[in-house]
C-alpha cells in the first residue's frame, strides 16, 4: 500500500470529529480507546514499529451510547444531549426555510419554491410539519421536505393529502401518530385561501421573567403559565440570562401558617 498519514495523522493540530460513534464495532472501539488513553500515540499501516503521536480533539456523534463500550464513554469528557425535535416544535417552521434554501441552493428546479429569497409554503403544509410525530428528527423532517417538493407541482409546497410513508418505508397506522385527517382533494386545491395556522411561540424575555417573579421562581408553574413546557422555559432561561430568585419562605421547610377569618357571634 502506499503510504498515507490516515484520518488520526490527517487530524493534528485539529480535530477529528467521528459521525454515528455507536455503530463502531466492538473490535476497533479498544483500538480508538488506546488512542485517547496514550495521547494521541496510532501507528499507521505498515509500519507497526513506528508509533506515531498526533494532537488531536476528539469528538463523537451518535444516537445509539449505549452501544459504547464503557472505558470509550469515560474518555469523552463533555456530553451534549440534543433535545428531541417533539421537545422543540417552535423550531421546525426555522428548520423548514433553512432545509429547503440549502436544497434549492444544489438543484436548479428547487429554486421555483423561492421568491425573492423567500420560502414559498403553504400554511397548511407548515401546520402538519409541526404536528408531525418525529422519530429520526432532523433528518425525517428533510425527507418529509424533499417529500412535498416532489408532490407540488406549482411554485408552492402544499401540503400532503395523507400521511406520508415514514424513513423506512412503512404508514404510519397508528391514530396518535397520524400527521392530520387525510384531507378531501377540493380541500387541497382551496388549502391556500385558509388563513394561517397558529404555530407555536415562545414568549419574549421579558414575559418569561415577569412569569418566573409570579411564581416565585418555580420553573414548572411558570412554563404552565406561559403555555410551553420547561425545558423550553430552562433554554429562554440560560439563553436569556433570566434570573430564578426563589422567595425565602418557599425555600423554608416549615409550613406557612394561613389566617383565616373566624365568624361572629350574633
Amino acid at each position: 500500500m502506499e503510504e498515507r498519514k490516515g484520518l488520526v495523522g490527517m487530524a493534528e493540530g485539529g480535530s477529528l470529529f467521528l459521525d454515528e460513534l455507536g455503530d463502531m464495532s466492538a473490535e476497533l472501539q479498544p483500538m480508538l480507546l488506546r488512542v485517547m488513553e496514550r495521547s494521541g500515540e496510532y501507528t499507521r499501516l505498515g509500519e507497526e514499529s513506528q508509533p506515531r503521536r498526533a494532537n488531536v480533539r476528539v469528538i463523537g456523534a451518535t444516537n445509539r451510547p449505549e452501544r459504547l463500550r464503557i472505558e470509550l464513554r469515560r474518555r469523552f469528557h463533555h456530553e451534549v444531549i440534543v433535545p428531541d425535535l417533539t421537545e422543540r416544535r417552535e423550531d421546525i417552521p426555522l428548520l423548514v426555510r433553512h432545509l429547503l434554501r440549502t436544497i434549492a441552493a444544489g438543484r436548479k428546479q428547487a429554486a421555483r419554491f423561492l421568491i425573492n429569497g423567500e420560502p414559498c409554503i403553504d400554511p397548511l403544509l407548515m401546520e402538519q410539519l409541526v404536528r408531525h410525530p418525529y422519530s429520526t428528527h432532523v433528518a425525517e423532517l428533510a425527507f418529509l421536505v424533499e417529500r412535498a417538493m416532489k408532490d407540488s407541482a406549482g411554485s408552492v409546497l402544499r401540503p400532503f393529502a395523507r400521511a406520508p410513508l415514514s424513513l423506512q418505508g412503512q404508514t404510519v397506522s397508528r391514530p396518535e401518530a397520524q400527521m392530520v385527517t387525510p384531507l378531501r382533494p377540493e380541500s387541497v386545491s382551496s388549502a391556500s385561501s385558509r388563513p394561517p395556522p397558529t404555530i407555536p411561540r415562545l414568549p419574549s424575555p421579558v414575559q418569561a421573567q415577569q412569569a418566573l417573579d409570579a411564581a416565585n421562581g418555580s420553573v414548572v408553574r411558570a412554563a404552565a403559565a406561559l403555555s410551553i413546557t420547561r425545558h423550553q422555559l430552562n433554554r429562554m432561561i440560560r439563553k436569556s440570562g433570566l434570573s430564578v430568585l426563589r422567595s425565602t419562605h418557599e425555600d423554608s421547610c416549615q409550613p406557612q401558617e394561613t389566617a383565616r377569618s373566624q365568624p361572629r357571634n350574633t
